[in-house]
């Protein structure tokens, strides 16, 4: 069995260009899930077919096989969930590693990435000087993903550039939510470049989605700004509390600026989409049920209404 060891990078300048001459690659996925990868590639007028497993650190199996062209074109229009991966790829000789520059076009246009195979994981490695950040782990520039979620369509395009992490499970965390979210609502707006967060409407509703770092884990909190500006009453903090026990979870809450708030929060590590779709839509459509009710007893106005 063969072992992929890779690490991959984003890349800065053009000094890289003059180094090698490229290769037209086309390439598209049979499947895609977190265990394993089907891929169908033509490199030049040579067709393989690919399939990897789950991804180890740096490292996952691979195993690679030659195909016929005609089979692997056939295999990309017929069998290859779309959009396909047109990109044209530099192999640049470096002491005794080949760094392979990517240049994607397409869905993927304006993404430049460098990899490296290693034949260790704790293989040290000297980066040239138009290597930028690493993104090994960041799963938006796996292949894979490119063609669900192509670099063109991100709504949080390289914005972590400028975002601070507190710690990198909290980093991981969010960057495997970004994937989520834009599986399971395909446009939201964000509130602050610099902030680990999403937000989006449902009818009058707006939820905030962000990533706090807790203790050697993440909580992922889904949080929705119900009413601005309502008049605070004891008739008002009962209604809340009787609504709070009725919940089955999440809860009501008045934070410093009076506003009435809604939140529930879930564990980073043993999250699932499933579990963060229902906790995003479950705040949502609470919110957008209860904010007329509040306004219509106690004034205020809506997220809908203040929420640009």
């Amino acid at each position: 069995m063969a072992v992929e060891i890779e690490r991959k990078f984003l890349v800065r300048g053009d000094q890289w260009r003059s180094l090698s001459v490229g290769v037209v690659y086309r390439q598209g996925y049979i499947t895609t899930t977190p265990e394993k990868t089907v891929r169908v590639r033509i490199a030049g007028n040579q067709g393989y077919l690919t399939i990897k497993g789950a991804s180890e650190g740096y490292q996952r199996a691979e195993f690679e096989y030659l195909i016929p062209i005609e089979d692997a074109e056939q295999m990309l229009s017929s069998l290859c969930v779309g959009p396909l991966i047109e990109k044209k790829r530099y192999k640049i000789p470096i002491g005794d590693l080949i760094w392979e520059v990517d240049e994607f076009f397409g869905d993927n246009q304006g993404l430049i990435l460098a990899e490296v195979e290693l034949n260790s994981p704790e293989q040290a490695v000297e980066l040239p000087e138009w290597i930028g950040e690493e993104v090994s782990h960041d799963y938006r520039y796996y292949n894979a993903n490119l063609t669900k979620f192509p670099y063109t369509q991100w709504a949080y395009q390289v914005r972590t550039t400028i975002m601070e992490f507190q710690t990198q499970v909290q980093r991981e965390c969010y960057e495997q939510v970004a994937i989520w979210m834009e599986e399971m609502f395909t446009q939201y707006p964000w509130e602050k470049l610099d902030d680990p967060g999403f937000g989006l409407f449902l009818g009058s509703a707006w939820v905030e989605v962000r990533i706090y770092p807790w203790h050697e884990d993440a909580v992922i909190e889904t949080r929705s700004l119900v009413v601005q500006g309502a008049e605070i009453t004891p008739e008002l903090m009962q209604f809340l509390l009787l609504k709070n026990s009725q919940m089955r979870f999440g809860g009501f809450a008045i934070d410093d600026h009076d506003n009435i708030c809604l939140s529930h929060t879930i564990v980073g590590s043993t999250c699932d989409p499933g579990e963060l779709e229902s906790s995003v839509l479950s705040v949502l459509e609470t919110a957008d049920d209860f904010d007329d009710q509040i306004i219509q007893k106690w004034g205020g106005k809506r997220a809908l209404d203040i929420v640009p």
